[in-house]
């Protein structure tokens, strides 16, 4: 058997937790359904943890390569959403969760800067 790494702890911002909820209101305000808004969130929540066992599964944000991001489709064709991470020595930290149709450069000028507020007073680890 390998010397399989143990899969990182998955840490969520409270904007990133915030931005999920807005997803889930939306969803279920468009479809008139909170079981298609539990769904599609679950399947977000879902992509967002394989990050634990694989977290340089998404591309490096080219003007800030502290941070990544993983492009989550519920379907092949048409939009999704972004998952924007950073890897530590023993988490993922999810900065934010938005729609593709957002600007990424644009929420990502200020993720850097703000980090320490994102996950309170603490120092973030180093990669």
């Amino acid at each position: 058997m390998g010397n399989a790494a143990p899969a990182l702890a998955i840490v969520y911002s409270a904007k990133a937790k915030r931005e999920l909820d807005g997803i889930w209101d939306y969803n279920a305000d468009f479809y008139n359904s909170a079981q298609h808004a539990n769904e599609f969130v679950d399947f977000l929540r879902s992509e967002i943890s394989s990050l634990a066992v694989d977290p340089e599964r998404g591309k490096v944000i080219e003007n800030n390569p502290k941070f990544r991001y993983l492009l989550m489709k519920w379907s092949t064709d048409g939009y999704g959403h972004i998952a924007v991470y950073r890897i530590t020595k023993d988490t993922i930290r999810i900065s934010r969760v938005f729609h593709t149709s957002q600007d990424l450069q644009n929420k990502m000028r200020h993720a850097a800067r703000n980090e320490l507020c994102i996950f309170g007073s603490q120092h973030a680890p180093n990669t």
